[in-house]
């Protein structure tokens, strides 16, 4: 067989013919130093500020089923309750005021956010490039969201109580006077569970945005995201 092969390609060459080489696969040039963990932190910022642009406007998170602000699970049954007894346009309105409030507060998250995000230590930034899905925004929150929460409650709490968030909920326990007799539901801290439901809407968000900047090259906003995670 190999007498052959050498019989054909001697043969070729003597009828003039070129005998071309196999095609090889051009070997992508290296990253500069630093581009892998620029390019991560460009996709937390491009998704922390889309998501901040989202939510942060009129019904950002009342239309948005996904990270809509629920009733808290503690007035979930006495909120039905309520509406059988003819107060659900109460119950509505104290529902929107959650929504309202955490719309109102997160455009205060976009620059907390942005600070957490350039802090952040990419200790192993190619396995956090590699991870593929949300990697880098489940590190951010695993890194960061305690801090995050920390540092948004007290813009929550100017809000809550400039659109009487606390007061709505007052006045839902006084119309239904036995859940005043419940000590949980009075100690219900509604600035902290707006704070996280808050929170929780941002990374929801970034997770997602993410996730389209690793399938889809149009989605990447900067030259270094096109060059790095168009390598992977």
């Amino acid at each position: 067989m190999i007498r052959i092969v050498v019989a054909v390609v001697l043969s070729l060459a003597a009828a003039g013919c070129a005998v071309v080489p196999p095609a090889q696969t051009p070997v992508p040039a290296p990253l500069p130093p630093g581009a892998v963990d620029e390019a991560v932190r460009d996709a937390l910022i491009q998704g922390a500020s889309l998501a901040v642009g989202q939510l942060g406007r009129v019904n950002g998170f009342w239309s948005n089923a996904a990270v809509r602000v629920p009733v808290p699970e503690a007035l979930a049954r006495p909120a039905e309750a309520m509406r059988k007894l003819g107060m659900g346009a109460k119950v509505d309105a104290f529902h929107r005021a959650l929504n309202t409030a955490a719309e109102q507060s997160v455009p205060y998250a976009a620059e907390l956010f942005i600070g957490a995000i350039r802090e952040l230590t990419l200790d192993d930034a190619r396995a956090v490039l590699d991870g593929g899905g949300d990697a880098a925004t489940r590190l951010l929150r695993e890194r960061s969201a305690a801090a995050l929460t920390a540092r948004l409650l007290p813009y929550v709490q100017a809000t809550t109580t400039r659109i009487g968030v606390t007061q709505r909920y007052k006045d839902l326990l006084a119309d239904y006077g036995v859940l005043l007799r419940d000590s949980g539901l009075r100690h219900l801290d509604l600035d902290a569970y707006i704070t996280q439901k808050t929170i929780d809407g941002v990374f929801f968000l970034m997770a997602a945005e993410e996730a389209r900047i690793r399938r889809d090259a149009r989605a990447r906003g900067t030259e270094r995201m096109r060059q790095v995670f168009g390598s992977i």
